[in-house]
């Protein structure tokens, strides 16, 4: 059996330095101005480096996970809504009780369906 192939991560001057200045801000002795962060940071992401992805991480050291991901309300909206019209729709809610009951089945009152 061959051993895994290690693989080196090599990062650009800017991904160094925006690492640094994270380090440095979270120890808190920072190096550069937050307008001056925000912009690195940005710059980043439009070249899409892996040192500005967003999602869940986990730090091993704090034993936290952090996201700096946010809810998108719309595309949560649109993935629920179909199974909202299944439900509305399947008729499983009679209109005499306002819920499916045994009672109605078993020829006790009359139920519109």
């Amino acid at each position: 059996m061959t051993p895994p192939r290690l693989q080196v991560a090599v990062l650009s001057g800017d991904e160094q330095r925006y690492l640094e200045a994270q380090l440095a801000y979270n120890a808190g002795k920072p190096i550069m101005s937050d307008a001056d962060f925000d912009a690195l940071k940005v710059q980043l992401r439009q070249t899409n480096s892996v040192v500005t992805a967003q999602g869940p991480r986990c730090s091993i050291r704090s034993r936290k996970v952090t996201s700096d991901a946010s809810v998108d309300y719309l595309k949560l909206t649109l993935i629920n809504l179909p199974a909202a019209l299944v439900v509305r729709g399947t008729g499983s809610v009679h209109r005499c009780h306002g819920l499916r009951s045994a009672f109605c089945s078993q020829g006790g009152e009359a139920c519109l369906p």
